[in-house]
């Protein structure tokens, strides 16, 4: 069963290593739950059973607030998507919602960004940052897609190979009103921070080119088990 609501926390897209299924519902996709606000191995993770993914970069997931999650992919082999509901089990819709929908189509960032080779710009208020994909950097093409948001306390960068639409792009994870990357690695576009309400608090501070480092330079997945949400580091509730 997923949290009750309200949570505020990341909300992650996981597959089992080698894509087993596993668990009682015998799955190889899951919802993992890390709360903001207590240990991350409160929640287990919630399986979506009969979930298949055919391109990594198809996929999607959005809140739906207090309704819940939904999850799924653009055009799998088993079309629908997932609502989990706060405090339920996953349930499979026939349909995914225009605000998925709308998530496959448009990627939407909420601080300004766009790439030219492998030069991913970000731009928010003064603040306007390049980084490379790659070392060397390629000057020229359309290489890239990317996403930037501020969700609540974090800052969500996901960058996607455009030519390359069904492999793994990298996800990074930092604090926003800090600029520190506390995790990046090979992910879907299926992670967020979810929450009862926006909780901007400060000025979002972009995480810095060295810190970022390259496309090559995370790890081979983004493993949040580690993240340093601790009393020093994460907002009051």
């Amino acid at each position: 069963m997923a949290p009750n609501w309200p949570f505020a926390g990341v909300v992650q897209l996981w597959a089992n290593a080698g894509e087993r299924a596993s668990g009682e519902a015998g799955a190889v996709w899951w919802l993992r739950y890390w709360s903001w606000a207590e240990p991350a191995e409160t929640y287990p993770p919630v399986p979506l059973p009969g979930m298949e993914v055919d391109c990594l970069g198809s996929v999607g997931l959005v809140s739906h607030g207090a309704k819940g999650l939904e999850v799924g992919e653009a055009a799998g082999s088993v079309p629908g998507s997932f609502l989990v509901r706060w405090g339920e089990s996953a349930q499979r819709l026939a349909v995914p919602s225009q605000e998925l929908l709308a998530e496959f189509e448009t990627r939407p960032s909420t601080v300004a960004a766009s790439s030219v080779g492998d030069a991913v710009r970000l731009a928010s208020g003064a603040q306007q940052v390049t980084y490379s994909m790659r070392d060397p950097a390629r000057p020229d093409g359309d290489l890239w897609s990317v996403q930037a948001r501020r969700d609540g306390p974090l800052f969500v960068l996901t960058v996607h190979p455009a030519n390359h639409e069904c492999f793994s792009g990298v996800t990074w994870l930092s604090v926003a009103e800090t600029g520190e990357v506390a995790a990046c690695g090979a992910n879907t576009w299926a992670t967020k921070f979810v929450g009862p309400a926006d909780r901007l608090t400060g000025e979002l501070v972009l995480p810095g080119p060295d810190d970022v480092g390259t496309y090559l330079g995370c790890a081979s997945r983004l493993e949040l088990t580690d993240l340093p949400f601790t009393e020093d580091r994460r907002l009051a509730p």
